[in-house]
């Protein structure tokens, strides 16, 4: 959807806008586009935050898909499941290697499963369910 600079302030809705609307529950197929090492805003907690992009050949190609893994024991159980489902090898024994590794395959073809939910006010989030390496695409 592009338009005209005129045309934009009367548009009911941007091309921005539409990047943020919930994508279809499911699985997409899509590239680890960025891993990066950032503070929680509300609780200071520090978390990894991934950033999945679909891939352009696929519907809703170019989106991005993120999620944000606190460095909290409570869930461990999902840096294991990212991990795992990334086929990465070996078993990391601090928050800081289990970021290394996966910053070390960015790029990597990937299906992500989502799911959404409804937050306050009626406003639908997708968060990630499940990720899992791809073996029929190209690193």
């Amino acid at each position: 959807m592009s338009t005209s600079f005129q045309d934009a302030f009367t548009a009911d809705t941007t091309e921005e806008e539409e990047g943020f609307k919930p994508l279809p529950e499911g699985e997409h197929l899509c590239t680890l586009l960025e891993v990066k090492q950032e503070t929680n805003p509300f609780d200071q907690t520090p978390q990894t935050s991934i950033t999945y992009q679909i891939r352009a050949d696929q519907p809703y190609g170019g989106r991005r898909i993120w999620d944000s893994i606190k460095h909290d024991d409570k869930v461990a159980w999902k840096a294991a499941s990212i991990h795992k489902g990334l086929d990465m090898q070996g078993n990391p024994t601090s928050w800081n290697e289990w970021h290394q590794g996966i910053q070390g395959c960015l790029g990597k073809a990937c299906k992500v499963v989502v799911k959404n939910r409804e937050g306050n006010e009626g406003k639908v989030y997708t968060n990630v369910r499940r990720v899992r390496a791809h073996e029929d695409l190209p690193f």
